[in-house]
Parts: C-alpha cells; structure tokens; sequence
C-alpha cells in the first residue's frame, strides 16, 4: 500500500494485491473511482485519488481492504498546496519584475536617442 500527494496537491491511494482486486475507500468520503489495472504475473494494482468538495479540516485516510491485507493510512496534503501556492506567487513577481526592468530599460533608451536627435 502506498500513500502520497500527486502533483496538484490532492492524495492518491495506491494497493497491489494478487488477484481479486483491493477495495479502496477514504475516509471522509470521497467522490472518487477507483481504477484496477490487471497485470500478467497475476496481480492487479488499484489507484484512487482523494476527490471530496470538502474535507472539513481532516486529513483524508485510505482504507485498503483485501483477504490478504486490510490497512489505513492517513495523509495531509496542505502543506504541499501552500508550498505550490508560494511557487507560483513568486514566479508571478518575478515576471512582473522583469517586465517592469524591461520597461525601463525601453525607456531610458528611447529617452536617450530622443536627447541625441535633438543636440
């Protein structure tokens, strides 16, 4: 079993079991499908990603249920939000920044072939 934030900051549940397939569920509720991939050595690996409107301040938790394993997991994806948040407040001030230096590098230049024209 295996538990982690995907690129967008959302959980993802992930079992490989031998056949029959895992059940995922999620813990509060999730709107999620689960999706099984069978695999030739006999065994099939089950994906869900954590997709609830809300989760009201709690940390989503995974539940695998299998005849083998039968597991829960919590995991809290917040912080990789906010982490991705101020990734891209930055890169925004930063192109402003540089739009704003180019700006006044256009017009210092434009000023200056203005004062040589008219000497």
């Amino acid at each position: 079993m295996a538990l982690y934030c995907d690129d967008h900051g959302n959980p993802v549940c992930e079992a490989e079991t031998e056949k029959p397939a895992a059940e995922i569920s999620w813990v509060p509720q999730s709107n999620s499908t689960p999706r099984a991939d069978s695999h030739s050595n006999g065994t099939v690996t089950v994906l869900s990603r954590f997709a609830a409107h809300s989760s009201d301040g709690k940390n989503p938790t995974c539940i695998v249920s299998h005849t083998t394993l039968n597991e829960a997991k919590s995991i809290d994806c917040s912080s990789y939000r906010t982490a991705r948040f101020h990734q891209c407040v930055i890169s925004l001030a930063c192109l402003l920044a540089s739009f704003f230096l180019l700006a006044v590098l256009h017009l210092c230049i434009f000023c200056d072939a203005r004062k040589e024209r008219n000497s």
